[in-house]
């Protein structure tokens, strides 16, 4: 009986793994315009279409989301992303509907939603609740970060 429970322990930790990218793949692919940031720790050099910036110890590569797919899948090591869009996006909405949301705040006119999604791995903890994804609206923009925004606004 143990080892059926730890097999299936295990099980459950590959099919978590294996949905690291779900939701971010479904989220580049949901919106048709955009920059996309990724902060991760080694790249491969061939990419193409990107601006890489060295960033410590890792980098920031800054693609058009129509590339975000294929440079996802260049990257070792992603710690997050981030990705910028017009505020009136049609499928914005459709996208906040899927989020459970933790918390909100306006800081500076900047409305931020905090909240929890399945399928993106990387994750912080704000007031000791799971925080997956980060929403900012400044001006005519919205920037959705994972686990957190970690570049600008």
């Amino acid at each position: 009986m143990k080892r059926i429970g730890f097999l299936l322990i295990i099980l459950c930790v590959f099919s978590f793994c294996g949905l690291s990218n779900s939701f971010a793949n479904k989220l580049f692919s949901n919106f048709k315009t955009g920059i996309v940031c990724f902060y991760c720790d080694d790249i491969n050099e061939s990419i193409e279409n990107v601006n890489i910036q060295k960033n410590g110890e890792g980098y920031i590569v800054e693609t058009d989301i129509k590339n975000a797919l294929e440079v996802s899948n260049n990257i070792v090591g992603c710690n997050g992303f981030s990705l910028k869009i017009n505020k009136n996006e049609e499928n914005i909405e459709n996208f906040i509907n899927q989020i459970e949301i933790i918390g909100q705040e306006i800081v500076s006119n900047i409305k931020i939603i905090y909240g929890y999604v399945c399928g993106l791995v990387n994750s912080i903890y704000i007031d000791g609740k799971k925080v997956n994804i980060e929403i900012a609206e400044n001006g005519d923009f919205i920037t959705i970060g994972s686990p957190i925004i970690l570049g600008s606004y």
